[in-house]
């Protein structure tokens, strides 16, 4: 029996610019570099090291949003969970985890 461990969390970003951004670090047609981990830098704002050392910052539009982000990184990471879709709606990022 197989159980069904997808998700999908639902990010609300500073702005349209960083919904966008968000969706082409995490996107799973961009297998160039592993994350490698995430800092939160403040209530609003995440950092997302990859493993060639590029560093990018995703401003987020409250403390909530922050903390979704980094458990879906942590399950990214440390679970070896992967992103299978990625859409947006305005700065409304919608990732499914499977």
């Amino acid at each position: 029996m197989s159980s069904d461990t997808r998700n999908t969390e639902d990010i609300d970003c500073e702005d349209v610019y960083e919904a966008e951004k968000l969706m082409w670090i995490l996107s799973p047609n961009r297998e160039q570099h592993m994350l490698k981990h995430v800092t939160i830098v403040s209530e609003k704002e995440l950092i997302l090291v990859f493993d060639d050392d590029s560093s990018h910052s995703i401003m987020m539009s409250d403390k909530e949003s922050t903390e979704r982000l980094q458990r879906t990184a942590n399950m990214i990471l440390y679970e070896g969970r992967k992103p299978l879709s990625i859409r947006a709606h305005r700065n409304i990022v919608h990732i499914d985890i499977g």
